[in-house]
Parts: C-alpha cells; structure tokens; sequence
C-alpha cells in the first residue's frame, strides 16, 4: 500500500476560455488535489483485471477480479468465489422517484407510481452506463464519450459538450456533485463548479487527470465508487486506487517550495511566499498566479478587519490586496536582514521587526508595523520568535532563547516567567483568549491568565511537546501543532480544568495521512498555525501548507460491528455454524480470527476482546486480527470482539458461542476425586505425625514417672525420716535450748527440701499445681523467717486458688521472700501479714508490717550503691506485665502490693 500526494494535470477541452466559476468563500473548489492517493497493488495481496467494483450493507468493498471475486475490508483482500447479487448492475433512483438503467445499450426510465418503462431516445447510440448528478443532471457513457442531460421530468436535454470522443471505461457523480471520468489516459476529475461553467457556457467542462506516470496502479482505469465516507475507489488491471479525503485538505504548492508563508483572505484568495520561489496566489477558483515583487518572503500577517495581507522580505513591508502587491513602507533596519527577527501577528495584520540592540547585550530594539507605519516598541530583553494581538491594543510576544512572555499594552511592557510557573521552555506559538495567553513551547501548553501559568495535561504526559503552533477556532477549541501533528481539543478552552492536576484534557490527533505534509520548523515563521478570515485553520510546514475547516470538523463517529472470519483448531480450519463452534475435549489451542470493514483509516482500528464467562474485561488486541487461546476453558463461553476507532467503540460486538467438552481430568468429579485423594492422604500423615509425637511423650512420661518414682522412693524417704529424728531431738529438754533452736533450724530446712522435692515430682509426673503451690512456698518461707527473727507471721489466702504460669509462681516467691525478709530483718515490727488474693482479672500479693517504715526514694538512690532489692522487684514485674504499690510511712509500717495481670498469671 502507497501513500501519494497527486500531481495532477489541467485538461481545457475550450473554445476561447473558460470563465470563472462563482465562489463561496466558505467552502473553496473541490481539486483532485484535495485527495489524498494510495495504492493497493498485485504484489501487497491486491487482485487484478478488476471491472467491477460495489459495496455492501456491512461497509465491505467488493470486486470483481479476473475469474474470482474479492472483498476489501481496508486492510486485507480476501478471494471468495461467487458472491451473489452483490456486483449485479443497479438501478438509479432520482430525487423525483424515477428508476433509470442501461439495457442492451437503450437508457430506460420508469416513472414514479408506474409500472411500464420507458426507452429513452437520445441523439447516441451505444450507452453503456447512466449516472445521476446533483439536482436534475443527467451522466450517459457511451462509446464515444461522456454526454450531460438535464432532467425535465423523464425527458433529457444536452447541456454540454460530450467530453471526449473516445470510448469511457468508467463514470461516477459524487455527492458533492463533481464527475469522475476513468479511460485509457487514466482517472479525470470535474468539478461540480466547472461542470456548472460548461453548462453555463455550452462548453466542454474543464477536467484534472491523473495517470500511472502520477502513481495508478495500472495503465486501464475502469470501475469507479464512492464509499460513505466519500473516498473515491478505481479497480485497473495492476491492483485497487484509492482517492481519499483527508481532513487537512493539502494546497497544491511548487515542488522545491521552502519555508512557507501564507494568508487567506475573506474573498477565498490565499497568498503563498516562501524564502526561495516568488509570491504564489491562488484564487478561489483553484487559478494560480506567480508574482515577481515579493519575492522571498520572510513573514506574512492578515489583517482581518480590513482584508488585507502584508508581506515582508528585503525590500519592505508589501500590501496584497485585490491588484498587484504594492510595497508599503521599507523596513524600519535597513536591506541587511541578517540579525532582524520577523514576527507576523496573525489577524491583527501587524509585523514586528526586532534587532539586537547595539549600545546592551542582551536586549533588542524592536518595532511594529501597524498597517500605515513602523512603530517603536519597548526594549525587550531578547529577540521576539512569535507573537499574537490580544483584546485593546496588547501585543503578545515569546521571546528567543530563554523561557519569557513578553507582555505589551499601552506602551508599557511586563516580562512574565519561571517566576509565574511557565514550564514550558522557550516560547514557539502564542495565542490571545480571555484577557490571557496560550503559550507553547518544547515541553508542552500553558493558559496565562494575567497573573500565573496553569498546564494543560494530557495523557501521555508528553503528547503536546515541542509545539510549533496554537489556534482558536470561532467555537473555542484549541488547536495545536507539534513537529509533525496537529491536535485539536474534544472540548471548548473555556471550559478545561487547568486547575486539577489528575484531571487530562483530551485531544483528537491529525498526522501526515490526515492530510498534513511534513513537519513544521521549530525556528523559523512561527507560529506554524493560524487561522483565516474564513475561519479555516492552516497549518503550514518546511514544504507544504494544508487547512481543514472546523465547521466541518469530522465527528467521531463508531466503527461497523466486525465479522468473525474463521476458527483454527489446532493450526486447521474449522467451520462454523449457527449455534456456534463444539470443540472436543483434547481440542484446546484455538485461534480466532475477525476482522471490521472501515476503508478510510484502517491503520487506526484496534480491537478488543473477552471472554465470558472465565474472563469478563476486556483485553487490548492492538491491531492484531488474530486472537490466539493456547488453553482454551472446557464448557460454555461466550467470544466476544468489539472494534474501537479512536475514542469510539463499534454498537454491538462481534459474538461466537462455544462448546468444549470436558476431558475426565477437567469434571467435577475428577476434582472431587483428587481433593478427596489428597485429603485422604493428609489425614494419614496426619495420624501418623500425632501417633509419632503420642509414642514419644509417653515414653518421656514414663522416664519421667520412674525418676519421680526413684525420688519419692530414695531421697524424699531419707530426707523425711532425718526430718522426724531432728523435730524429735529438737524436743528433747535434756539438750541446751541454743543446741535445741539450731537442730530445729535445720529440720525445718530439711522439711523445705522435701517440700521441693515433692513439688519436682508434681511436675515431673505432669501433675497441675492447682494454686496451692505458691502458698506452701509462702508458708514455709514465711514460718523461717518468723523463726529466725521473732516476729509473729501469718498467711491469708482469698478467692479460688488457680493454676499459675510457672514462671509467675517463681517470680512470685522471689518477690514475696524478698519483701517478707525486709519487713522481718528491719522493719522492727511486732507481726508480718501476707495476702494472696486470687481474682478473675489479676492476682495480688500484699506484705504488711508494723514496724517503723521507710523512704521508697532513699531506697531507690540505695539501688546505686549496691542494694538492688526494691529494683530487682520492679524488674521481675515488668516482665510479668505487673506493677507495685508501696503505702508507708515513718512509724506507720509498710504494705506493699504487687499487681500481676490474668494473661500473664494463670495458665
């Protein structure tokens, strides 16, 4: 496939000229120019020998070719073998209801309402086509050429002169009313205004041609059609052309033309100058007039009030009007242009020339042409590369080399910058609105709003980068030039969210298929977008100039429903049914392949996919036509495809239903069996695990119990009757009381030992302690220490005695035998009371005393010098999560109560 801009030959079939065709500025001439060509030749898969082309109600072109048929989605030739009724001839309907076709070489009519026709007499013989133009004209081909009727009823009356007088291939009447020709010499074009002029003048109409020298696939130019969309499609015998319309209608330029200058006028007349060709001008009619003086033109502005455009070069400031270019005034530096910066002021008709100032570095002289006369600026702190007018007078200008926004208005000047937020480096295109400034530059668009600079964001972040040109066109959108695209807003400026910064501004983009030739200079004839008088807006670049009317901006509008195409099962073919596709159950790699008919952009169609109902969202395909399923899910699903042409997504989507039977590992019952397998097997390892742990802890409890055994049976034994014999000597009157006293120390000591003891073979054999292990401990600490020192000791238990952590119950004996053995050795009191007290959210242990009580601090400062006791309790509690009170004072004794919370005290 080949894109091609036409070149395009001019054909006067005129006896003494042609006059011009009337003008309506708001549309100009329609030119085969404004088509867009490409190519679809026998080598990139086109068929040959085409002779007939047609469409059908799903929007897919149809061929016949050779001995076979072909249809034509935009992106690929597929060969079918018979396609009934699609290519028969048609008949044609007028705007009155009358039927007309061609048959065996007689043009026939039936009338509205009857059922008899008619055989059309003309003045030729040998009609092989008849085609309805606009309103009531009339196109016959016969083999001596193209003849023009206008209708009166079913009555024909020749307008024209036959155009040629050779035998036609082809005849077309477009909707916009123009005559497609196709013959031997290639495709020719008439305008619907010069068609007007023939009938006018009785003439033969003036016709543009386009031949296999200009890029026809062939040399035999037969069938011809017209899409919805417009676009022009002629079948030859070396492939498929295609005339397309673009959005950007390109202008016809010189070939070598460079660094282009241009300016429309409200009459329709567009003035081209550029920096190596003289002044181009070409009217509304297409006619193209070059102009010796001016010739390299440097910069060009319109002014829009009064219709005029001003260009600038060597020799001055030149006014275009309606006669030849008159130079207005010389340039305010001189001939040397060299070091002058130009800057047209698009719609204001103003040029500013600016030069680097001789008496500073790093400021510019600079001045203004305001239609009549140079007039001095503000100096200006670098030279000015583009510029726009704004409301009351002001000027806008972006300044070389650094990121600065001049800002111009009643003589006085501001410089606006980083320091008000602009990001968008140095300044390429300017635009006034609202009492503000678009600006633009490398890294993207801003809005000043007379105070800071807000960006516009979009998606990619870097979408509007280096920006060459902006415009607004009459209903608000903005439009934006970059490198090589155009953008154009989905919504009005006024009304975009600069405000939020997770909020993106959309655009709709336009590249060199869209009708725009190259890209534009990032340094010189900025702004590369500007708007006319007309309200078109053109965008030239370093060779080319194109416009596009945004009063007829194409809508975006939704892609045809695709068509499933076929199914691969395992790389083979499988057809396909009514209800769908069954699928085996070892028949898993599956391959889907669709397609969408759309012969305008289909470089532009993605597709999307999904599958219900194991996959529900929908999956970017890309491009790609082909959707592939290596694993395909057994049971029912559902194949869904849509198609999506830029922001818009085909109505319904394209669906397949399909059946795989599922293989014996892929049922339920398969999987009940193997959870249930796996379950099973879990089970047992399981048991086996807890039979394993179960042997081994009763053979550690056997061990345990034979040691607890030998204990009880050995040393406890021992230790009680050592114990009996020592209470009994302790008794003994005959023994001195001091002797007494010591061997009752010791039988006490030995009573300890086998209180131990058995509290060992307690936990040895696995035995809970109950609670009352801890008040043994406290009695029997208690009664030594009473022994020892004389004061009286008593022990009070309250509550249900629960189990304690192990742990707790140490630290509880510690703390409890370090408070007792205070109170007994210092507190010189004449009783010690110790309370524990078992409650359901915490358990508390009270030591009293009598005596004469103490200084908690001092005894806190004693910890520094070695007496760790009151510290080492604290400690102990903050492991335990417990906490202490102290209640004492000089004479009044002491109460101490330890706190130790229920989940770190019982069990």
């Amino acid at each position: 496939m080949r894109f091609r801009a036409p070149f395009l030959t001019l054909i006067f079939f005129v006896a003494g000229g042609v006059g011009a065709a009337a003008y309506a500025a708001e549309q100009p001439a329609e030119s085969l120019t404004q088509f867009q060509h490409v190519s679809f030749t026998r080598l990139g898969g086109a068929p040959g020998d085409i002779s007939r082309l047609a469409l059908d109600d799903h929007g897919f072109l149809w061929m016949r070719a050779g001995r076979g048929r072909a249809r034509f989605d935009g992106k690929a030739f597929r060969t079918f073998q018979t396609v009934p009724g699609i290519l028969e001839p048609r008949p044609a309907t007028d705007a009155d209801g009358n039927t007309w076709w061609v048959a065996n070489g007689d043009l026939w009519v039936k009338p509205r309402g009857q059922d008899a026709a008619a055989s059309i007499a003309v003045a030729h013989e040998g009609i092989r086509e008849v085609a309805l133009g606009r309103g009531d004209r009339l196109f016959t081909r016969t083999d001596d050429g193209v003849h023009m009727f206008r209708r009166q009823g079913t009555r024909l009356a020749p307008i024209a002169k036959p155009i040629f007088d050779t035998q036609v291939n082809g005849l077309l009447v477009s909707r916009s009313g123009a005559l497609w020709i196709t013959r031997t010499t290639g495709v020719l074009h008439a305008s619907r205004e010069a068609l007007d002029v023939a009938e006018r003048d009785g003439h033969v109409p003036v016709v543009e041609t386009f031949t296999r020298a200009n890029g026809l696939t062939g040399a035999f130019p037969q069938p011809l059609l017209e899409d919805t969309a417009g676009n022009i499609w002629v079948g030859t015998e070396g492939g498929l052309d295609l005339f397309r319309r673009t959005p950007f209608v390109p202008v016809p330029l010189p070939e070598g033309l460079h660094q282009v200058e241009a300016a429309t006028t409200a009459r329709g007349t567009t003035w081209v100058g550029s920096d190596n060709m003289p002044l181009l001008r070409i009217d509304a009619d297409g006619t193209r007039t070059p102009h010796g003086p001016p010739s390299l033109v440097f910069s060009m502005a319109l002014d829009l009030k009064r219709d005029i455009a001003w260009a600038a070069n060597e020799q001055g400031v030149w006014r275009l009007g309606d006669g030849e270019p008159s130079l207005a005034a010389p340039l305010p530096y001189g001939g040397n242009t060299r070091d002058v910066s130009f800057v047209a002021i698009s719609g204001a008709g103003q040029i500013v020339a600016a030069k680097a100032s001789d008496m500073g570095r790093g400021t510019s002289i600079a001045s203004v042409w305001n239609g009549a006369q140079w007039m001095p600026l503000p100096a200006l702190p670098a030279l000015p590369v583009t510029g726009a007018a704004g409301s009351g007078g002001a000027l806008w200008l972006g300044l070389a080399g650094r990121p600065l926004l001049a800002w111009i208005t009643e003589g006085k000047l501001a410089i606006e910058g980083e320091a008000q937020g602009l990001t968008t480096g140095p300044i390429k295109a300017v635009v006034a609105d609202r009492g503000g400034a678009w600006v633009g530059g490398d890294r993207g668009v801003q809005f000043f709003d007379g105070t800071c600079f807000r960006t516009v964001r979009t998606e990619p972040p870097d979408l509007l980068n280096w920006v060459t040109g902006l415009a607004l066109d009459r209903d608000g959108f903005l439009w934006v030039e970059t490198s090589a695209l155009v953008f154009r807003s989905r919504m009005p400026a006024s009304r975009m969210n600069l405000e939020d910064p997770n909020t993106h501004i959309q655009f709709d983009r336009f590249d060199s298929v869209d009708g725009i030739p190259g890209g534009a200079d990032p340094d010189r004839g900025l702004p590369s977008l500007r708007m006319s008088a007309d309200g078109r807006i053109w965008a030239k670049t370093v060779a080319g100039l194109s416009w596009i009317d945004p009063a007829h901006y194409p809508e975006p509008r939704a892609p045809a429903t695709p068509r499933i195409e076929g199914v691969d099962v395992g790389g083979r073919h499988r057809s396909m049914d009514g209800a769908g596709l069954g699928l085996g159950p070892d028949e898993k790699d599956l391959a889907i392949r669709f397609t969408v008919p759309e012969l305008s952009r289909p470089d532009r169609v993605r597709f999307q996919y999904r599958l219900l109902p194991s996959a529900p969202s929908w999956t970017d395909a890309g491009e790609s036509r082909q959707v592939s399923f290596p694993q395909f899910p057994a049971g029912r699903s559902t194949f869904e495809v849509r198609a999506v042409l830029g922001t818009e997504v085909s109505a319904k989507p394209a669906v397949l239903a399909i059946h795989r039977t599922a293989a014996f590992r892929e049922t339920a019952g398969f999987t009940v069996l193997w959870v249930s397998a796996l379950a099973g097997l879990f089970v047992l390892v399981l048991w086996l695990r807890m039979r394993a742990v179960a042997l081994r802890l009763r053979v550690r409890s056997e061990e345990r119990d034979a040691l607890a055994r030998d204990i009880h049976d050995t040393l406890l034994q021992r230790f009680q009757g050592a114990m009996l014999t020592m209470q009994a000597l302790a008794r003994r009157p005959t023994l001195p009381t001091e002797e007494r006293r010591e061997i009752a120390q010791v039988a006490e000591e030995a009573r300890q030992v086998i209180v131990a003891g058995r509290d060992r073979i307690q936990t040895l054999r696995g035995a809970p302690d109950a609670g009352v292990g801890l008040y043994d401990a406290l009695l029997a600490e208690g009664q030594r220490l009473a022994s020892l020192h004389g004061p009286a000791f008593t022990l009070t238990l309250e509550g249900k005695p629960v189990p304690l952590r192990e742990s707790t119950a140490a630290s509880l004996l510690v703390i409890a035998t370090e408070a007792m053995t205070n109170a007994f050795r210092h507190a010189r009191g004449s009783r010690v009371d110790v309370t524990v007290s078992y409650e359901t959210k915490q358990l508390w242990l009270v030591v009293t005393d009598d005596g004469l009580g103490f200084d908690p601090d001092a005894v806190e400062r004693a910890s520094t010098t070695g007496h760790f006791g009151l510290r080492g309790i604290r400690e102990r509690l903050a492991f335990l999560r417990g906490s202490i009170r102290i209640e004492t004072a000089q004479g009044e004794g002491t109460e101490i109560h330890v706190r130790i919370p229920r989940r770190t005290a019982y069990l």
